[in-house]
């Protein structure tokens, strides 16, 4: 179904994203591997001392995306082993005279609205800002690709900035 394309083609589209390092880098790596750790330690081992700094703010926001991509990878893993994801229905039941909610899960892990997060949020504007640290890292001083509002929400709007050599 549309969940179980999602899960598949946000897989797909990091695994796509790691390409720009081979012209960048010379880095040359099959798959976004390991929840992108496998991605950081080939940028900390291949990129030249000198160049480390400007690779910093790529191997962070890697880093970071550990923990939401392991969650996404643990899903796509079940899903092709298994069949299709299993969302589950919202749920209202009564205890004891009490209202109690239950809110749709993604194979009974995840709240849905947590998915969608990780979805939405997360891939779509990591790959956002994948490209964008990743070109950067390879300019020189001057002129360079920025994202100018990364605080504020999935909207992503780039820039230019003023970059000292190094």
């Amino acid at each position: 179904g549309a969940v179980d394309d999602v899960i598949s083609n946000s897989k797909s589209a990091l695994d796509a994203v790691v390409k720009l390092l081979k012209p960048l880098w010379n880095i040359n790596l099959a798959t976004y591997g390991d929840a992108g750790l496998q991605v950081s330690k080939s940028l900390k081992r291949n990129v030249p001392r000198g160049f480390q700094s400007s690779v910093e703010k790529l191997i962070k926001l890697i880093e970071a995306s550990e923990p939401w991509f392991r969650k996404l990878r643990d899903i796509r893993t079940k899903t092709e082993h298994m069949g299709a994801t299993i969302i589950t229905p919202l749920g209202v039941t009564t205890v004891n005279g009490k209202l109690h909610k239950q809110y749709p899960k993604v194979e009974n892990q995840i709240l849905a609205s947590e998915f969608v997060d990780i979805v939405y949020n997360n891939v779509f504007c990591f790959l956002q800002d994948f490209i964008v640290l990743s070109l950067s890292s390879r300019f020189f001083g001057g002129l360079v690709p920025v994202v100018t509002n990364a605080e504020k929400g999935t909207k992503r709007k780039f820039g230019v900035a003023i970059a000292k050599v190094e």
